[in-house]
């Protein structure tokens, strides 16, 4: 006997078959040729074709067709319902009306059974089949955002509720949840509109979402050293599932006015974010917990070491030296050894980019306060900065320093540490002319950062291991590892590294003897230095002026002047384009 059903009959000998949604386009889909093979897609198509003969899935609604199928998860009903009012509304229409589904998704047939001919009706009639607990616990889940692990289902809808894990189990069982992944599960996007509101009714919602709130806040905080080690992957993973719920926490501390939770938070995450190459969204949640007043020197410290990395990241260096000198100022007057030398690092940081010679006595101080508060990590990447800072002034012992780092990295056990140390062991052989040995310490640290993602640390190595091969006269190798610098930088907004790229490439194009295209790129450069204010250390200026002036002395003065008016009309996105385009 076949029999069809929203939970197992749980009969003896029973074989239960889940039928899943219709398969759904990816969200990048843009033309009717992107979209148009999936199920889901052809379900909408044949649908709205019987209420408008005349409607067919081209390139200028297909976008708006696929949103609708996945922000209706793919389930037949939906699309059907949604489709139906195709004769009235465009798809583009339709899509913009979807946060109110239930009012809108009205429109099934009369010759339907009532579960059948609204999407409201349909949840209904699975909802009324829970009892008492299984609704209260479905109802909660509603919190999150996208998907969840049992510990978090557990702490936020099982909050005084008996046997949780029971509950979620029945919940899958009965389609009212799913499994997404190993121990992970969530709500389709309508069923969580349909329990939020549910819970919104109830009285309940500013309880669970406290419950959310303070759990992910809590899990971030405990991440936060957990990312800084030799679980460093592991835990990224993890963090990175759960970036949804982690806005969705943020969003609502800011929205109900609890600042002290949101700057914790915000805090708690600067480290995953930077690693994450999420910078501008970082910084907007940074910027809006600093303007939370009433936080206390070592929360408001810790918000300002976080945001004082990330717009360093981004070249915003004069807003990163402020964040790391009031950063240290709190922290004194905290009295945290650890948050001192964190604020240090941000502000060594800071002035290193700007060429402040005050960065070394700013490390050695984090230094100091890192190993006092028995801080490995702390003590590893200051360890590494303060020799990449030796290495730039020419310090005797800088090639010691650069060993004694990489060995204090390794030991701290974070990959991305590791990999800025290999950077500075890289640049170290290549200043005493040991290629090779440049090249393996740079694809070293290429392979550490891409196994955590960490989109900035792999541009540096790709910068140093481009360097190794132009030395080497491999320049089309170093020009590939250049592009794709490039491209890396200029994705996640990275100026200082999109213009080091652009200068990368002119060396390659000088060696070349591509006079031209040497003015063209340092020009574009410089002029993005300037309005960032982003300096170049003073060798790498020396070497960019000197293949500058040998370009224009080779092309000549009259071709010279016409090349730098050409240069005055192009813009870097322009540039990178042209450049990614023709892969030179």
């Amino acid at each position: 006997m076949l029999a069809t059903s929203r939970r197992p009959l749980r009969i003896s000998g029973e074989i239960a078959w889940p039928v899943p949604p219709l398969a759904l386009p990816p969200p990048q889909a843009r033309t009717a040729r992107e979209a148009g093979a999936f199920p889901a897609v052809g379900l909408f198509e044949d649908r709205a074709a019987r209420v408008r003969p005349d409607f067919e899935l081209t390139d200028r609604n297909a976008e708006d067709v696929s949103a609708i199928c996945l922000a209706l998860d793919g389930l037949p009903l939906a699309i059907e319902l949604a489709a139906a009012r195709a004769d009235v509304l465009t798809p583009a229409a339709i899509r913009a009306r979807l946060q109110n589904r239930f009012d809108l998704l009205v429109e099934g047939g009369r010759d339907l059974a009532l579960r059948q001919q609204t999407l409201r009706a349909a949840i209904d009639w699975s909802f009324a089949l829970l009892d008492d607990r299984q609704r209260r616990f479905f109802e909660r889940l509603g919190v999150f955002a996208g998907s969840f692990d049992l510990d978090a289902a557990v702490a936020v809808a099982g909050h005084e509720l008996p046997d949780p894990l029971g509950l979620l189990a029945a919940l899958v069982r009965q389609s009212m949840a799913v499994v997404v992944g190993d121990d992970r599960y969530r709500l389709l996007d309508t069923l969580s509109a349909y329990a939020n509101e549910l819970l919104d009714q109830s009285g309940e919602a500013p309880d669970t979402r406290r419950r959310h709130a303070d759990f992910y806040r809590a899990r971030a905080e405990v991440a936060e050293a957990q990312v800084r080690g030799p679980e460093q992957g592991p835990w990224l993973a993890s963090l990175r599932a759960d970036i949804a719920n982690f806005r969705a926490a943020l969003d609502w501390a800011f929205a109900t006015g609890d600042g002290p939770t949101a700057a914790r938070l915000a805090g708690a995450l600067a480290w995953f974010w930077t690693l994450s190459g999420m910078l501008d969204e970082a910084i907007q949640y940074h910027e809006r917990a600093l303007a939370t007043p009433g936080l206390s020197q070592l929360v408001r410290a810790r918000v300002l070491w976080g945001f004082g990395l990330l717009v360093a990241s981004l070249g915003q260096l004069e807003r990163a030296r402020a964040a790391g000198a009031e950063s240290v100022v709190l922290a004194r007057e905290g009295g945290d050894d650890q948050a001192i030398g964190l604020a240090l690092n941000t502000l060594a940081v800071a002035q290193w980019a700007l060429g402040d010679p005050e960065a070394a006595a700013s490390h050695d101080e984090a230094l100091r306060r890192f190993r006092a508060a028995g801080d490995l990590w702390g003590e590893a990447v200051c360890s590494v900065l303060r020799a990449r800072t030796a290495l730039d002034a020419g310090e005797p012992d800088a090639r010691s320093m650069t060993g004694s780092a990489l060995a204090a990295a390794r030991a701290c056990g974070d990959r991305h540490v590791v990999g800025i140390a290999l950077e500075q062991a890289a640049r170290a052989d290549l200043f005493l002319g040991d290629i090779d040995a440049a090249a393996a310490a740079a694809r070293e640290a290429l392979a550490a950062q891409e196994s955590i993602g960490y989109t900035e640390g792999v541009v540096a190595a790709l910068h140093l291991l481009g360097e190794s091969h132009g030395a080497a006269g491999r320049f089309a190798d170093a020009r590939g590892l250049h592009l794709r610098a490039l491209e890396l930088a200029a994705r996640i907004g990275h100026a200082a590294a999109t213009c080091e790229a652009l200068e990368d490439l002119a060396r390659i194009a000088a060696a070349e003897a591509a006079h031209g295209q040497v003015i063209r790129l340092l020009a574009v450069a410089r002029r993005e230095r300037g309005r960032r204010n982003l300096p170049l250390r003073v060798p790498d200026q020396r070497s960019l002026e000197a293949i500058e002036r040998d370009a224009r002395d080779a092309l000549g003065s009259p071709l010279a002047v016409q090349q730098r008016s050409d240069v005055e009309t192009v813009g870097l996105d322009d540039l990178i384009a042209e450049l990614l385009g023709s892969g030179r």
